[in-house]
């Protein structure tokens, strides 16, 4: 008798997973797999900020896990759920997720204290910074740098393998699986028949029903589209828009709070040791400007306003006569108290981005 009752159970649980609605699917199914990408992204980007760019090999590891994995989840679903369009469209959506969440990591993780998140991507793509690789041919490795044009073809290329390899793997991860309500034929020695998940049948019910949710994981791709289209507004808007416009007076007041007298920790490299030397004069010029002079007239540099930073050229004079010119970037802390600059220096051995901090000097009344 209990073991009738428990024969109910489980063809009752079959029954119910077998019309599961495309809600129950994105709740139960996408949504554990979108959080698993999420995490394999995150921790290959930290992988990848600490040693090299493995082109092709990475996404391949993620691509194969997270399908398998997302098999695995639905090995006992409708097989409408896990026909071959079905697993395209997810695979989209995962690559997707995959990939902006790998290179936003990887930027923030690259980027310097001045930066925006996304401003070592710019880098790259603008052929600013370089990236190193590592890769694996037929008969030989291959290792270097790229940038630009390559930095995003290759970049392109992992996502591509990605793509082909969840699809791949999720579909192993699905038809293995047996149906335990075809446990005692397997036992009675009867053969049991491969799943054939893109027949649109959950294996051991070949009855079930065929629900809309078919397009579920097109729906799926859909709102991942828009969810990162809402996140670019929202980034542009409020991490690396300018602020909102104010008048002269108004923006003259707002600068006025980093006007006075500063000095820098030290001078890096960049300037020399002597506190004469690193110390300058920040004043405000209006419209979102800012003029900074050291105090020996030995550099000078026009700040203008760039989101939620200032950006400028800087002016030094070289110790063997002449004129530097270099790009740097300055960001105030909350309280305007003190400051970071990185300066942008390319020399023969390529670039150096030079750190600097720097407090405001407060005067005794």
């Amino acid at each position: 008798m209990q073991e009738n009752h428990t024969g109910r159970d489980k063809q009752r649980s079959e029954n119910m997973r077998s019309t599961m609605t495309p809600m129950n699917w994105a709740v139960k199914r996408f949504l554990p797999v979108l959080l698993i990408t999420v995490g394999v992204a995150v921790g290959l980007a930290f992988l990848r900020a600490s040693q090299v760019f493995l082109i092709g090999l990475q996404g391949m590891f993620a691509g194969g896990l997270i399908g398998w994995l997302a098999g695995r989840l639905g090995r006992r679903d409708s097989g409408v759920y896990w026909t071959f369009p079905q697993r395209c469209w997810l695979g989209v959506s995962m690559m997707l997720i995959y990939v902006v969440t790998h290179l936003v990591t990887l930027s923030i993780l690259n980027a310097g204290p001045v930066d925006t998140p996304l401003y070592w991507l710019g880098e790259v793509v603008q052929g600013f910074q370089e990236e190193g690789f590592a890769s694996a041919g037929r008969f030989q490795s291959y290792q270097g740098k790229i940038e630009s044009g390559w930095w995003v073809f290759m970049n392109a290329l992992d996502a591509g393998l990605f793509w082909f390899l969840f699809i791949a793997f999720c579909v192993m991860g699905v038809c293995p699986d047996r149906n335990p309500a075809a446990t005692d034929a397997s036992q009675s020695g009867q053969a049991l028949p491969e799943r054939d998940v893109d027949s649109g049948e959950a294996y051991g019910d070949p009855g079930a029903t065929l629900q809309p949710g078919s397009k579920a994981a097109f729906y799926a791709m859909v709102f991942v589209l828009a969810g990162l289209g809402v996140a670019g507004v929202l980034y542009r808007q409020f991490m690396n828009a300018p602020q909102s416009r104010m008048t002269y007076s108004e923006e003259l007041a707002a600068l006025t709070q980093y006007e006075g007298q500063w000095r820098f920790k030290e001078g890096r490299r960049l300037l020399p040791d002597d506190a004469d030397a690193r110390s300058f004069t920040i004043m405000p010029l209006g419209f979102g400007s800012l003029s900074l002079k050291g105090d020996t007239g030995n550099f000078t540099l026009s700040l203008n306003q760039d989101g939620r930073a200032f950006s400028g050229l800087l002016f030094m004079m070289r110790e063997s006569g002449g004129m530097g010119q270099f790009s740097a970037r300055i960001k105030f802390a909350p309280d305007g108290n003190s400051l970071t600059m990185s300066v942008t220096n390319f020399e023969i051995g390529g670039r150096r981005d030079i750190v600097l901090e720097a407090k405001k000097i407060v005067t005794e009344p």
